[in-house]
């Protein structure tokens, strides 16, 4: 029975959350980070353990990732949740009795469901002052396939996105043409700024020239470099 008794107290005891502070409200695409008392376990974490909704229920898209031992979860920001931005995310954390518990690399589970709640103001950030830097594609000469994903480290200002803002020329030596008309989406998550075009009627190839383009960063910045970029070709679809 002693034996027993030492067992019982030498047993970790569950897994909990510390307490979250943020320090004020966060931006949209700002970090929404929460600790346990211990490194977390990374394949603990799965949609059925880890949930971000708005304070009234409705879900959030997020994406979640483990650094350094804790859970970051970061806001899929687009011009539908900008549009509507929530005034708070919750981020819900499965705890015990469920299979889907958290739990903690030397093997705690969470004893019991956890809810945050994160503050927010309806606006993005940029970590630094510079302007933002186009990543993808990199301009070379073999033509991009469409829709085009433009792909630029640090967010651009959403104002700026719209459906005029990257004209794409037919290619044809000698004749002034017209754009051919696009549709254009953007989605944001953290740093990472996406632009995305599509052209849904056929066209020939097509040349786009970001240093005509009037995509902004948020502090006025226009990205960095700002190359020519062939598409390819498209037949109907």
């Amino acid at each position: 029975m002693l034996l027993a008794s030492l067992a019982a107290c030498s047993r970790p005891g569950p897994a909990r959350v510390l307490d979250t502070t943020t320090g004020g409200t966060l931006a949209l695409n700002q970090p929404l980070v929460v600790r346990l008392d211990g490194p977390l376990d990374p394949l603990s974490v799965t949609p059925r353990s880890v949930s971000v909704m708005r304070a009234d229920g409705r879900a959030l898209a997020a994406r979640v990732d483990v650094a350094d031992g804790a859970i970051q979860v970061w806001l899929e920001v687009d011009a539908e949740l900008l549009s509507d931005p929530p005034a708070a995310a919750i981020i819900s954390l499965t705890g015990e009795p469920s299979l889907h518990a958290l739990a903690t690399r030397d093997g705690r589970r969470l004893g019991a469901g956890v809810r945050r709640q994160f503050a927010l103001e309806g606006g993005l950030h940029a970590d630094g002052s510079g302007p933002p830097r186009l990543v993808s594609p990199s301009g070379a000469t073999t033509p991009e396939s469409a829709p085009l994903t433009l792909v630029f480290a640090g967010p651009l200002d959403p104002a700026t996105v719209t459906p005029d803002c990257c004209p794409a020329l037919p290619v044809a030596e000698g004749l002034a043409l017209e754009p051919v008309p696009a549709s254009i989406s953007w989605r944001c998550v953290g740093q990472r700024f996406e632009v995305r075009l599509d052209w849904a009627r056929p066209h020939g190839e097509l040349r786009l020239d970001l240093r005509r383009c009037s995509l902004r960063g948020l502090h006025g910045g226009m990205p960095d470099p700002a190359p020519r970029i062939t598409v390819a070709p498209a037949s109907a679809r």
